[in-house]
């Protein structure tokens, strides 16, 4: 049951459109300072950032790419920019020149793409590079490099707060949308995102109440809601902390035990049913891959289908012994 989906990232289109517009302009500069000393080399690496740029954009908009090999493209582009960067700034005049402004590029770059702690590394690398263009280039005049390291240290400390918030908002967003809002279990999506990931063996238990209409009925949708989140608490107390919970829908919710045999599975159904029965009575069905499925919604299907035969037989039970009487 374990899958590794590709993802066609946003990102990469985005950075590539920076850096050719970046390098463009840098191009555009070169041209215009033609009679400069040191054009011809410097050029010639401005138009290679326009070309890592347009294969970035190739990237984005024709393949998928996975998130590893994504953020290792980023992390190289950033690192040959910077260095692009700092060669022409050195043969341009060093600290001085108006090419360190291409620092800035890169540090956008890194703000879009990378991670906090990621950002600090590449970051530093910027200044770092600077410095060492100030170091070997012409001396600048009285205030440069404080105006120019004190900007990039704004920069950096900006560019870092703004990742930790945006990392704290994706996570919350991604636990909203794996995440039932009444019950605190998994929903569908979260359930199957997870499930993925999971090795054979693997077994689902389908639970479902007895008559849950008639707690809404008597009681009302409060009582019944109400129940729901004791009962996933229950189970949670019941099972292992590596075992899932989802809420299918209504009364409905699939546990799936990594790891676990079909008698695991029968013995959990059987701890399930137990530990609801203070509040409710309920069916548990069960089914086991890869002997019952190999797909997580076939193994559904299948103890679903065990639980519903549970039902019935209990009901048949039921009505033969009130023929009897």
């Amino acid at each position: 049951m374990s899958s590794e989906r590709p993802i066609r990232s946003s990102q990469l289109l985005l950075v590539g459109v920076l850096t050719i517009v970046s390098f463009a302009l840098a191009c555009v500069y070169c041209l215009g300072t033609w009679s400069q000393p040191n054009r011809s080399p410097m050029l010639t690496l401005y138009v290679a950032g326009v070309g890592s740029g347009a294969y970035l954009v190739v990237l984005a908009r024709r393949l998928a790419v996975a998130t590893r090999f994504r953020r290792i493209v980023m992390v190289t582009l950033t690192v040959a920019s910077v260095l692009v960067v700092s060669v022409c700034a050195y043969l341009d005049g060093g600290a001085v020149s108006p090419t360190v402004m291409g620092f800035l590029a890169p540090m956008v770059f890194v703000a879009i793409t990378a991670r906090p702690r990621q950002q600090v590394y590449l970051q530093g690398f910027m200044v770092a590079a600077y410095l060492t263009v100030a170091a070997f280039g012409e001396p600048p005049r009285p205030g440069y490099l404080f105006l120019h390291v004190s900007t990039m240290a704004v920069v950096v400390v900006s560019c870092v707060a703004q990742g930790q918030l945006v990392v704290r908002q994706r996570a919350e967003l991604r636990a909203i949308a794996r995440i039932d809002p009444l019950t605190g279990a998994l929903n569908r999506r979260g359930l199957h995102e997870l499930a993925a990931s999971m090795e054979q063996p693997v077994s689902v238990v389908c639970v479902d109440f007895d008559d849950f209409k008639s707690v809404n009925d008597r009681l009302g949708h409060a009582a019944g809601d109400e129940l729901l989140r004791w009962s996933v608490a229950a189970m949670r107390l019941t099972l292992g902390r590596h075992e899932l919970i989802a809420r299918l829908g209504g009364d409905e919710f699939l546990i799936v035990l990594p790891a676990a045999d079909s008698a695991t599975a029968a013995a959990a159904a059987e701890r399930l049913v137990t530990a609801l029965a203070p509040r409710t009575g309920a069916s548990a069905g069960t089914a086991t891959a890869p002997l019952d499925g190999e797909t997580l919604e076939e193994l559904t299907k299948r103890a679903d289908q065990r639980l519903y035969e549970i039902k019935r037989g209990r009901r048949r039970r039921r009505g033969e012994k009130q023929a009897a009487v």
